[in-house]
């Protein structure tokens, strides 16, 4: 009889591992291989009309031989099946609504052996959740250790607090955080806004539908449904509660500044390792450094004596180089994260725009002062069209307005630019 000898934790992230192990015992000497068609359910969601989520349901068959194993005179065979590679198809990055979406609902329903009974085997096995990148370390069947938040970001921890300014919060919508259930009995929501001590934050917390092992903390942008913007707040808390046991109880802060006062500032937003949307502000100089591609030439017409070249236009590679400006060794950790991203949005021109951004990132293990980085970003979205600057100063309606000679004509300065009469 086949059964489930080894299955996903409920709560599962992809590069953490994703294998089934089909398990059947069979008498010595029984050692033909025996495939079976393993068919698996994959539920998941994709954005619908108006960023509403649609869900989606997919089943997949799995050709599997098995491995043979000997333990105290017994004999097994064993049917292994990975499937953290295809679930990658599914998965995106988190994002929430009314509850949390991104993640796939994975569920083993049957197996079918491949020989002349085409015997069918229905397997009852659980319904796991899998989300795309890694846990980071947390084990959720273990309560937390006190030096290890349960956020889903990158960056580390400064004076005992992980460190946003308000811009990379509004950019980010929401932040992401994983809780062992087994252990924690409540969870709560906090900031040190004053101006509204009795405001109910809990009802901010949004989570995958039947289940709390993720929370999203929701600070609203521009939404009018929520009494007022969280990231006013300077701290933001989250508090893990166990029933009796004081002790295990875990608060874990969010220091929230105001956006530096600089010439330039830059926002660049990636889905980091564990499949969140996170923000850095970079602060530093930007510069153009755009590039154009060579033109291709082919033959257009030739004759015995003459041969007539046409080129291809090319492509114009849009490229900036941007320095970050001082980062602390906890804001480094999101850069290198960032610098690995599949999925990287730079914010141009109140538009995100899909970019690559590359960089040599070196720094002290045990560094003592912010470091300056140069990055390379170039626009993944390319146009062999440039759009041409059409930037002008409009003129008023009335000839009136404009300083005229005796004959009428406008006049300009040096500069061709029209001289107007109020100055």
């Amino acid at each position: 009889m086949i059964n489930i000898y080894h299955s996903p934790k409920q709560f599962q992230f992809l590069e953490d591992g994703v294998k089934y192990t089909l398990r059947e015992f069979v008498k010595l000497g029984q050692g033909e291989a025996m495939p079976l068609v393993i068919q698996f359910s994959i539920g998941y969601h994709t954005r619908g009309y108006r960023g509403i989520p649609t869900y989606n349901v997919n089943s997949i068959d799995i050709l599997c031989y098995p491995k043979f194993k000997v333990a105290r005179g017994v004999k097994q065979r064993l049917w292994d099946v990975e499937l953290d590679s295809i679930l990658n198809a599914y998965v995106q990055r988190l994002f929430a609504t009314t509850y949390i979406y991104g993640y796939v609902k994975l569920q083993l329903i049957s197996a079918k052996r491949v020989d002349e009974t085409a015997e069918k085997i229905e397997l009852e096995d659980e319904v796991h959740y899998c989300l795309y990148g890694t846990s980071g370390g947390i084990d959720m069947d273990n309560e937390l250790s006190k030096d290890i938040h349960p956020f889903l970001l990158s960056r580390g921890s400064e004076t005992g607090a992980l460190h946003f300014f308000r811009s990379e919060l509004k950019a980010m919508e929401h932040i992401y955080a994983i809780i062992p259930l087994d252990w924690y009995d409540y969870v709560y929501f906090d900031t040190d806004e004053k101006e509204y001590p009795d405001q109910a934050f809990d009802d901010r917390l949004i989570f995958i539908e039947g289940r709390g092992e993720l929370v999203a903390i929701h600070y609203s942008k521009d939404d009018s449904e929520t009494q007022y913007d969280v990231t006013g707040a300077n701290s933001i808390f989250l508090h893990l509660r166990v029933d009796g046991e004081p002790t295990q109880d875990r608060i874990y802060a969010i220091a929230v500044e105001d956006d530096p006062d600089t010439d330039e500032t830059h926002l660049i937003r990636w889905t980091n390792s564990m499949g969140a949307p996170e923000t850095l502000l970079l602060t530093g100089e930007m510069k153009d450094i755009s590039e154009i591609e060579k033109p291709e030439l082919y033959i257009h017409e030739q004759t015995d004596v003459r041969v007539t070249r046409k080129q291809i236009r090319g492509i114009s590679k849009t490229k900036y180089s941007l320095h970050t400006g001082y980062l602390t060794s906890s804001r480094i950790s999101a850069l290198r994260d960032m610098l690995l991203s599949e999925e990287v949005e730079m914010l141009i021109e109140d538009q995100w725009v899909p970019v690559s951004v590359a960089s040599d990132v070196a720094n002290a293990i045990h560094q003592s002062t912010p470091e300056d980085y140069e990055l390379t970003i170039e626009i993944l979205e390319q146009t062999r069209y440039r759009q041409p600057n059409r930037t002008i100063n409009p003129l008023p309606a009335s000839r009136n307005m404009l300083l005229q000679d005796n004959s009428g004509n406008i006049i300009l300065d040096n500069n061709s630019n029209t001289i107007q009469e109020n100055g």
